[in-house]
Formats: C-alpha cells, sequence, structure tokens
C-alpha cells in the first residue's frame, strides 16, 4: 500500500509541473502571434516561434495523454502517411492534383 502511495504522489507531482509547462507553452504561443502583429516581425521569425511552441506544446501533451511510446508511435504514422501522399501525387497528381516544385528566385 506504501508503493501504491508513492507511485501516486510521484504521478500528481508529474502532472502538475506537466500541466505549468503546457500553460507556458499555450502562452508562449499566443505572445508569438502578438509579437508577430505588434513588432512587425519577419515571417521566418514569427513562424518558427510559433511553430516551435505548438510542437512542443504537441508533444508534451500527447506523452502526457498517451504516454511518450503511443505519442511517437503517432508521430511515426502520420510522418509516413503524409510523406506518401505527397510523394504519391508529385508523381501522378493524385490526391493533391498535379503540381511540382520550382527553383526558387530569391531576388
Amino acid at each position: 500500500m506504501t508503493a501504491d502511495l508513492r507511485t501516486g504522489t510521484a504521478e500528481q507531482a508529474t502532472q502538475g509541473w506537466t500541466s505549468a509547462l503546457l500553460w507556458v507553452l499555450a502562452a508562449a504561443s499566443v505572445m508569438s502571434h502578438i509579437a508577430i502583429i505588434v513588432f512587425h516581425l519577419p515571417q521566418a521569425v514569427g513562424g518558427a516561434m510559433i511553430a516551435s511552441s505548438l510542437t512542443l506544446f504537441g508533444l508534451l501533451h500527447g506523452a502526457s495523454t498517451y504516454g511518450w511510446r503511443g505519442i511517437l508511435f503517432f508521430l511515426v504514422v502520420c510522418l509516413g502517411v503524409s510523406n506518401a501522399f505527397e510523394n504519391l501525387s508529385i508523381m501522378v497528381g493524385f490526391p493533391f492534383g498535379c503540381y511540382h516544385y520550382s527553383e526558387l528566385d530569391i531576388l
């Protein structure tokens, strides 16, 4: 019975800091949106700030809900399926229509 109490306490402590960190990451995402508008940040900087805060939020929330093994499995499946469909679309035009990547002229 003592081991169960210790495990429960450790789990509650972990849940406490995880919840606080999720709130910090959510606030970072909102602050990133505000900073982009107020300070007229370049699109690359603003996009990186938003993408990194939301990616960390998604991974941490998924790990706290499904465990690290579950969220990593989900990530691998999503990346594999999306890559397969993008490659299929580039080769045969299904499901997104025919398109190709062109050279990028910066200037």
